[in-house]
């Protein structure tokens, strides 16, 4: 049995071997005679095409240069008799030329020269005079033509010239490679009146070749009618050898080109004759280069067909012996993949149906996983909503069906509830709540970022199920755990797209029932009734506050603060006005603590005021322990309170009062006091304002020096604490009656 196995795989090797070498046998008796023929003829295409392609864009290009010198005769503004001694008129030919500049993209430059004138125009706009254009200050120096040279010819040009590519300096641009053609103006007489002269940059020629093949590797020859060499693409220097003038008679014996010798060399070479100017456009390419790409190539062939039946061999070989591979291979991955759950008995395909069930159950898995994952994003999805991130009902029900959430009844609500206590016990016993249809109400628990408030999304038909709901909800769980909730019901909007104002508001309601430390249950609608009337700010009670406190009247810094506490704590209070009203009690404390070196810990009063979670209960104690504090230190200090306070200002006022940066601001700073609440104080008690008071000192001082002094004004009104000569001299014609320089002069 093993030796007929033997035979049979040996016979499929066999015939599937001679399939192969039929493939093989062509390429060797057919494709190598004729691959090189082929790819001569291929290449000798290519030259010609790419000839013509040159050809046709230089005639393309050339046309408008022949034509040009008729246009410029044409001209009716060219005035050519007038050149040689009317300025103004080489001024307009000038003008005129840079019509031509965009002639042609061909060109580089272009220049008009007028024998009787003996100027050259250029398409630019300048003006050269025949003596000075090869110069290098000028811009255009030829490295084998001559000033000289090049005034004799265009002088005697009566027939068009062309000077091969060639140096030629440029100011500005250095050197580059230059076409110089010469045409007669006018063409066709033997005596012209000048000639039309274009530069032509080799380089531009070069980027007309790659933009016809990127891809050509040859040389391209441009001769004139006459077998004058023009330009050159590799810039050979033998186009005038006799060997080149006798490759250019065997390339003219055939038009169509082919493969010609040249300096012991084959080229496929290729021409094309311009019919507008009998310009000759040749393509050589070197036939060994070209060649060897081919050699190459079938090289490399003869080796891919030899590795490539060797492969075969052997595959068709090991798939004959194995043909059950595949299968083999299919159960190895799968003992591989589920180890000790995949099927260790039977044959391949009880393994395989293993292996599909182990698939099954890991899908189950999969899905499993997937399922927890979408609580989390409704979750999100509900935040978002709430949040005010969705324009339009229509996004919010196509972003929220996928994840089950719906909307159905009229009304939407926003419930925030603030936990104090454990809150991951509660989210636990609110999540496990589920609504019934004859609550009226469907709604959704979700977690806040804030860490104590879990927030519930809702829509409903009538405010009152979701309070009840809210009560019945709140008494279980105070009986159920330890924890206290705080629970406040935004307003009622009309669609889920409104949830984020209902959100807000319910975040106020929390907020005031927070601060007044009450755990119950309040509507946004039930604290707006509270609010009917607006609670205006105790700013006079505040302002006597600092007042009392200046003044050392201990007893009613006691009454003021209690009065401020019972504002406080009045129920139409909102809770930003709370607080407000917190910070500005405790700073003024806190800064007159400060002004009377008190050694305690202050650091309380600071950091309370900003607090997110005070209750009125606790600002009633800080302000209440401060105020008493500040009592018993004005009382230590003010052994006489007014008058010493009073003292203590003229003290502050007799040091500073000449400083030109001293001002009613800087000593209510130093009193601790508001500007308005010091100016109040001092007029009561000076019994004149502070300004009047600081101008007759400043005035009274300003008087003994310029009596005694020679010092100018302005630097009299800055002595004595005026930031400019004229307030001072306001004040002083205020006061005295007569301005500062006439005192001066009625004292002297």
């Amino acid at each position: 049995m093993r030796k007929f196995r033997i035979n049979i795989l040996w016979k499929f090797l066999l015939s599937y071997i001679i399939v192969l070498l039929l493939p093989l046998s062509v390429i060797i008796f057919y494709y190598y005679p004729y691959s090189n023929s082929i790819v001569k003829n291929k290449i000798l295409d290519w030259n010609t095409h790419i000839t013509e392609q040159v050809a046709s864009s230089m005639d393309l290009f050339m046309r408008p240069i022949y034509s040009l010198p008729t246009s410029i005769v044409a001209n009716a503004e060219i005035k050519l008799s007038l050149l040689k001694n009317d300025a103004y008129q080489r001024y307009v030919v000038a003008n005129e030329m840079k019509k031509y500049k965009t002639t042609d993209t061909l060109l580089n430059d272009t220049f008009l020269y007028i024998k009787q004138s003996g100027y050259l125009f250029s398409s630019t706009g300048y003006i050269y005079e025949l003596e000075r254009f090869m110069n290098s200050k000028n811009g255009y120096v030829y490295s084998s033509w001559s000033q000289e040279q090049f005034s004799q010819a265009i002088n005697v040009i009566n027939s068009i010239q062309v000077r091969p590519s060639e140096d030629v300096t440029i100011l500005g641009e250095g050197r580059v490679k230059m076409i110089t053609l010469m045409i007669p103006l006018p063409l066709g007489v033997d005596q012209s009146e000048g000639c039309v002269i274009y530069m032509i940059r080799h380089d531009t020629i070069e980027r007309m070749m790659k933009s016809v093949s990127n891809s050509y590797s040859g040389d391209f020859i441009i001769l004139d009618q006459h077998n004058n060499p023009i330009f050159s693409l590799n810039q050979r220097d033998d186009l005038r050898d006799a060997n080149f003038k006798q490759f250019i008679q065997q390339l003219q014996t055939s038009p169509s080109g082919g493969e010609i010798d040249y300096d012991g060399e084959a080229y496929m070479a290729s021409q094309t004759v311009s019919k507008q100017n009998g310009w000759k456009y040749i393509s050589m390419n070197p036939l060994e280069s070209v060649l060897l790409e081919t050699k190459e190539t079938q090289r490399n062939t003869i080796i891919l067909v030899i590795s490539i039946l060797l492969t075969e061999i052997i595959i068709i070989y090991l798939s004959i012996r194995n043909n059950y591979a595949p299968i083999k291979s299919l159960v190895q991955f799968s003992r591989h993949a589920f180890k000790g759950n995949a099927e260790s008995g039977g044959n391949e395909f009880d393994i395989i149906r293993s292996t599909i069930q182990n698939l099954f159950q890991s899908k189950e898995q999969l899905d499993l996983n997937v399922q927890s994952i979408v609580p989390k994003l409704r979750d999100n999805i509900l935040y978002e909503i709430i949040s005010g991130q969705y324009s339009s009902l229509q996004d919010i029900l196509l972003e929220a069906k996928s994840y089950g959430i719906t909307f159905t009844n009229a009304k939407c609500t926003t419930v925030v509830i603030n936990v104090i206590g454990d809150i991951d016990q509660v989210f636990e016993i609110v999540k496990s709540i589920k609504l019934q249809p004859e609550d009226a109400l469907e709604g959704y628990f979700i977690r806040s970022i804030h860490n104590d408030d879990i927030l519930f999304i809702s829509t409903h038909t009538a405010e009152q199920a979701l309070r009840e709901m809210f009560m019945k909800l709140q008494a279980e769980i105070e009986l159920a755990t330890s924890a206290k909730l705080v629970i406040g019901i935004g307003n009622t909007v009309d669609n889920p797209g409104e949830f984020h104002a209902s959100y807000i508001n319910a975040l106020r309601t929390v907020e005031h029932l927070r601060i007044k430390n009450e755990d119950s249950i309040l509507s946004f609608h039930d604290l707006m009734q509270q609010r009917n009337e607006p609670v205006p700010y105790p700013a006079e009670t505040i302002q006597s506050l600092e007042l009392f406190i200046m003044t050392g009247d201990a007893t009613e810094v006691q009454n003021t603060v209690h009065r401020l506490i019972e504002f406080l704590q009045h129920d139409r209070t909102p809770p930003y006005m709370i607080r407000a009203v917190f910070v500005n009690i405790s700073t003024i404390i806190l800064n007159n603590l400060i002004r009377l070196k008190h050694q305690g810990n202050m650091e309380q009063l600071g950091i309370t005021s900003f607090h997110n979670r005070i209750t009125v209960a606790q600002i009633t104690e800080i302000l209440e322990k401060s105020a008493d504090i500040l009592c018993e230190l004005m009382a230590s200090t003010h052994t006489s309170s007014k008058a010493a306070a009073l003292d203590e200002v003229l003290q502050y006022i007799q040091e500073n009062q000449f400083d030109i940066n001293f001002s009613l601001q800087a000593v209510a700073d130093h009193f601790g006091m508001s500007v308005s609440n010091f100016s109040h104080y001092f007029k009561k008690n000076a019994g004149q304002n502070f300004k009047d008071f600081m101008d007759g000192r400043r005035i009274n001082h300003s008087k003994q020096l310029l009596i005694h002094s020679d010092e100018t004004i302005d630097w009299i009104a800055g002595k004595v604490g005026y930031t400019n000569p004229s307030s001072f001299i306001r004040a002083f014609k205020k006061h005295v009656g007569v301005t500062p320089g006439q005192f001066r002069l009625f004292n002297k």
